[in-house]
């Protein structure tokens, strides 16, 4: 296998994978949705836009009768008949239809749209009952035909437009794209009969057109695979990850801003360069057992660890009277509209599971490297798609480190239980007792790493996959003893990342000590602390019985359990920059996750509002267990107001050297949307505006600030400079996670915590804070940043869970 035909092989598929779309778009008469039909009408909406414009105004100002299509084109505005008369256009380029029917179908589209206005506008009840349902209609003309049935059995009639009027809106609006875009010309041909017709076509100079395009655009998406070779070296001035230079024209940085790539080649910043490079010379192997237990699971069609089932959910079974009761009718739609919601979600992922086992039988025991790309706040991703080291964890659990090193020692050993341990959900404990409880346990783990099949306890771990990898390797371990070749990552994860940097930025002794930032005997969790604060408020409010919904919400929250999960993603991401919406939304999800397993609602079929009171005490709790984190946040914001204040574009340099340049221009109106129909994108109008988007600048700056301080413009860049002084050279990163091997896990965890106190004892704020204040105007003044507390940054040295 050479890399040389892997990457023929990624172009073939791209192109069969571009084709495909082509071809259905053009079969089902929809070519403006590709990618030179989108580019075409992008083009034609801009140009005939202005055009209808002009024409409107000259038709109303010219003496004499008016313009019998005036009136119906006034209706609606220039941008949308452009819109609709040039996808209606384009579509019909491929159908070969005359003059006369385009005319009529371009006409009925802007009647449709016309109507369907007023009827948003004038029943906005019967509409939003119209909206619900519409998504089960796929075609245009299906969900056309279902509105107006159900207006007319609302007792709404539309009055048509007659057919001479209709032919001379349709005859002017093609005309006008003529006119105003030159895409197509307006022909008579005289058939063999001797019978002349008039046809739409498209110019020859747009058949050139379409053909180049469709003949560059066809290998500018190829199907990214793994590399059987080890990728390039990026450089300064140096392309690098895949072997061929037809793919090598992303760049090290995604971005799509010419003059900020060019920058950052210009920037001295060895460490992200070799932090890269130690990414992509990592090599990884498919681990074959585990592939075969998990082509058993997925083909017999059970469920484990976050592997969907092959089958869809059933839908519940209909009540007898459901025709005449009204209320159960209602209770039902909502418990089946939640199941096919569900089922919907489990579709993508069966897809990607089938992908995932295509590859790995594809590569089979072939050494495997995977090129990767930063975004622009310098966090790091593998290019390739599904089998990758930064998937899913039933997908990540089958890779492998392709080179083995030997574990010699004890504390080798140790670190491999550890992982062990972790894996099942015991990341809790001490490192003493997660040693003890693998000891316990090593009779299970053996039995397990046997028999799969037939001893299943290992699906209730918390991470099934990974925990079943891991016990394989402690398995054979046990048998070889000391000197048995580890390939398998074990992981060290950061003990909520975010809220860690704040502690550290800060200095702030409370913080750190919640998140293992100093030293404790047993790991501090700050998901669960928050969740312990939620059940606090909860049993205040069961005993106050303030308000009668609040006093039964509260108790039957109670009575169904509040968890560390319950709270996790709300206050992970607190610190970069979500607002309660935000927290609602998780709230919801992680109840119908909850309901999805099969747990009973104690609401009966209410959610929202249950959901909406919990969210409520989560997001209060948030703000009373980690205080310092948003004193953080409320100055950074604050910080890129007075930026955007200034019309001043906010950028930084990393510890690393890596340059930051958040780009977040207004953009001008986008798109044109039509009631019914598909949203038409308008890529010319998508160029930014000279003023900048307040909004998106001021709500990214936390989350920006954040993730270039853990990425390889910060402490993971660092983790890596430090980890290639001591060889270790194969390190899997996920962000605010690192892998290496059993043997060298313990000098990883030292550089680890060197790399945390080298770059955060400098005052980070105080040096943004300069940054931003020299690009500012003279006389602007940024507010000082947020005095930093006594936490005395050398004791993280000696926390053993600061990351474990």
């Amino acid at each position: 296998m050479r890399q040389s035909d892997i990457e023929k092989e990624m172009v073939e598929l791209g192109r069969s994978r571009y084709w495909s779309a082509v071809n259905k778009a053009r079969d089902l008469g929809i070519e403006s949705t590709t990618l030179p039909g989108q580019r075409l009408l992008s083009e034609a909406v801009e140009l005939m836009g202005e055009a209808v414009r002009l024409w409107l105004k000259e038709a109303k100002d010219k003496p004499g009768k008016l313009h019998r299509a005036h009136p119906y084109l006034e209706q609606l505005h220039p941008e949308v008949v452009a819109a609709i008369t040039a996808r209606c256009i384009l579509d019909s380029i491929s159908l070969h239809r005359k003059i006369l029917s385009t005319s009529i179908h371009v006409a009925r589209l802007l009647e449709d749209e016309v109507k369907f206005r007023w009827l948003k506008e004038e029943e906005p009840s019967l509409w939003r009952q119209i909206n619900r349902t519409m998504d089960r209609h796929r075609s245009y003309e299906t969900k056309a035909k279902f509105i107006k049935s159900t207006a007319k059995y609302h007792e709404i009639e539309f009055d048509g437009w007659p057919k001479k009027e209709s032919v001379s809106v349709g005859m002017i609006c093609i005309e006008l794209l003529r006119q105003s875009t030159g895409i197509i010309e307006i022909a008579t041909r005289t058939d063999t009969r001797g019978r002349q017709s008039t046809m739409v076509r498209p110019t020859e100079e747009l058949l050139g057109w379409i053909k180049e395009s469709h003949g560059k655009s066809e290998i500018l998406k190829p199907v990214l695979l793994p590399m059987v070779e080890p990728p390039r070296d990026w450089g300064p001035q140096r392309e690098g990850g895949y072997l061929n230079s037809s793919f090598r024209n992303r760049g090290l940085v995604k971005t799509r801003n010419k003059s900020y790539a060019e920058e950052l080649t210009l920037l001295d910043m060895p460490k992200v360069y070799n932090a890269v490079n130690t990414f992509q010379r990592t090599g990884y192997v498919v681990e074959p057992k585990l592939v075969g237990v998990m082509k058993y699971f997925w083909e017999t069609g059970l469920a484990a660890g976050g592997l969907p089932s092959m089958e869809d959910r059933p839908l519940p079974t209909k009540p007898l009277d459901i025709d005449t009761d009204e209320d159960k009718r209602r209770v039902w739609r909502k418990a089946a509209a939640r199941i096919h919601f569900e089922n919907e979600r489990q579709q993508s992922k069966r897809l990607q599971v089938a992908k995932v086992l295509y590859l790995a039988d594809r590569f089979g025991d072939a050494p495997l490297w995977y090129p990767g790309q930063l975004c622009f706040r310098g966090r790091y991703y593998p290019l390739p798609y599904f089998l990758q080291p930064q998937g899913p964890d039933w997908s990540k659990a089958l890779l492998r480190f392709h080179r083995g090193v030997p574990i010699t020692d004890d504390n080798g050993a140790a670190w491999l239980a550890t992982h062990v341990a972790n894996m099942w959900g015991h990341d809790k404990l001490s490192f003493n007792d997660r040693v003890r409880w693998v000891e316990e346990n090593d009779a299970k783990l053996q039995r397990i790493a046997a028999d799969p099949f037939r001893h299943m306890e290992w699906t209730e771990a918390d991470e099934p996959w990974h925990f079943l990898s891991s016990a394989l390797e402690w398995s054979a371990f046990l048998e070889h003893g000391k000197g048995f070749v580890s390939n398998l990552p074990v992981a060290q994860d950061a003990t909520t990342q975010g809220l860690q940097i704040y502690a550290k930025l800060l200095l702030d002794p409370v913080a750190g000590l919640a998140t293992n930032c100093l030293p404790r005997d047993t790991p501090g969790d700050p998901y669960r602390d928050i969740a312990d604060t939620v059940i606090q408020k909860l049993e205040t409010v069961v005993k106050d019985k303030l308000r009668e919904s609040d006093h039964e919400y509260a108790a039957k929250w109670l009575a169904f359990g509040i968890t560390r999960k319950t709270t996790k993603r709300q206050g992970m991401t607190l610190t970069y920059g979500s607002v309660f919406y935000s927290c609602k939304e998780y709230t919801n999800e992680w109840f119908y996750e909850c309901l999805a397993e099969g747990r009973e609602n104690p609401f009966g079929e209410e959610t929202y509002r249950p959901c909406h009171f919990l969210a409520e005490l989560i997001w209060e709790s948030i703000g009373e267990v980690v205080k310092s984190a948003r004193v953080g946040m409320d100055w950074l914001r604050l910080v890129a107001t007075i930026c955007m204040d200034n019309d001043v574009a906010i950028q930084w340099v990393t510890p690393n050297g890596f340059l930051v340049r958040m780009d977040y221009p207004h953009m001008g109106k986008c798109d044109v949307q039509t009631t019914i129909g598909p949203v038409v994108r308008k890529h010319r109008l998508r160029y930014p505006l000279d003023r900048k988007n307040r909004r998106k600048n001021i709500n990214a700056m936390c989350a920006n600030y954040i993730h270039s301080l853990d990425g390889v413009g910060g402490l993971l860049g660092e983790i890596v400079e430090l980890c290639s002084q001591q060889e270790i050279k194969d390190i899997l990163p996920v962000h605010d996670s690192g892998s290496v091997h059993a043997q060298h896990a313990g000098t990883f965890a030292g550089c680890v915590r060197q790399a945390a106190v080298t770059m955060f004892t400098p005052d980070l704020l105080k040096d943004l804070w300069q940054q931003l204040t020299l690009q500012l105007p003279s006389g602007v003044h940024l507010p000082e940043p947020p005095t930093r507390g006594n936490m005395d940054l050398t004791q993280l040295l000696d926390s053993p869970y600061y990351w474990n």
